[in-house]
């Protein structure tokens, strides 16, 4: 059975063609994938991902030979499958990097105990602040100071200008320093700001 993508192209002559690249390399677009991904959801998805990157270069594949058709098809399929994996990977970061507690570093035991009673406080009233902010806020936070990512790649994860990264850091700082003051009572912001930045 074709894949709906193939069957929803509108131009006959190119769903023909795509038809044809399905079937005769359709195996090896599967085993590149396995090579990439062990689940088979994963591998589906990589090669339907990759035939839509192949559709869009339709009229590039019908100038190859087999072999260097052959050699594109894997090419993509592989880069497909490994951008997928790549992305996963970073999506499991998120969910699993969240606890807070890496955000600020642990208590060192040879500190008096007055310093950690107040740092376990400040943690506490970290925690309430942490849960309320937006996901964007908590995403910047997270992707610069618990995997210190660069503006830039800040900026091509969330789809915007260097420029702006900095002044969304700055905001979600700003929120979070300025809530974290007001439930230590006025703490001195260079205190708040370093557990922040932990």
């Amino acid at each position: 059975m074709l894949p709906t993508v193939i069957t929803e192209m509108e131009n006959v002559s190119d769903r023909q063609f795509m038809a044809d690249v399905y079937e005769n390399y359709h195996r090896l677009m599967y085993r590149t994938a396995a090579k990439c991904a062990a689940d088979r959801d994963e591998q589906d998805e990589a090669v339907q991902d990759a035939l839509v990157r192949l559709i869009a270069k339709v009229s590039l594949l019908r100038g190859l030979d087999r072999p260097r058709l052959a050699a594109y098809i894997v090419r993509t399929v592989r880069n497909t499958a490994l951008t997928r994996l790549d992305s996963r990977n970073r999506e499991k970061q998120w969910t699993v990097g969240t606890d807070i507690d890496t955000i600020i570093t642990e208590a060192d035991d040879s500190r008096p105990p007055e310093d950690l009673l107040l740092e376990g406080e400040l943690r506490e009233d970290f925690r309430q602040v942490w849960a309320s902010l937006p996901e964007r806020d908590k995403l910047v936070l997270e992707s610069r100071y618990i995997f210190h990512e660069s503006s830039g790649e800040l900026a091509q994860r969330l789809g915007c200008q260097p420029d702006s990264v900095r002044m969304a850091l700055t905001r979600a700082r700003r929120a979070v320093i300025t809530e974290l003051e007001r439930r230590q009572g006025h703490e001195p912001a260079r205190t708040v700001e370093r557990a922040v930045r932990g």
